[in-house]
């Protein structure tokens, strides 16, 4: 029995078309489902900050360390700025203190917290931008 051009062309249309309908069964997904990273922190528990001359007190994890900030001043200010370090994550925490007063005006509090934001990153980042922002008030 011989097989026209035709009968060919359908068998293999036909096998072309089972092979297509036999392959989409799968339970594969395309693409990844959005996630986030895992951190296995270690068990809650914290301890409490409160040494005498500070004019704060806290509790932070047991896994971290409290250490003094002589970074930017050396007034009376920046003897209750210390740094909590997290070294098992690789994080530290800056804690700050100054009284609002007549000495420290809230608008000269802001731009310094600008002007040491701005000296700690100026090495690692360029992403920061000074502008003026200007209010109704």
């Amino acid at each position: 029995m011989k097989m026209n051009n035709i009968s060919i062309k359908f068998l293999a249309c036909l096998t072309v078309t089972i092979v297509m309908l036999y392959s989409c069964n799968s339970d594969y997904s395309v693409g990844k489902k959005k996630g986030y990273f895992y951190i296995d922190f270690p068990e809650k528990k914290y301890q409490v900050f409160n040494k005498p001359g500070y004019p704060y007190s806290f509790e932070y994890p047991v896994y971290a360390t409290v250490s003094k900030d002589s970074t930017f001043f050396d007034d009376k200010a920046g003897d209750w700025w210390i740094n909590i370090d997290v070294p098992q994550f690789g994080g530290r925490i800056y804690v700050s203190y100054k009284a609002i007063g007549p000495q420290n005006q809230f608008d000269s509090l802001v731009r310094d917290g600008f002007k040491m934001a701005y000296k700690q990153h100026v090495d690692v980042s360029t992403g920061i931008k000074d502008s003026v922002i200007q209010t109704p008030n």
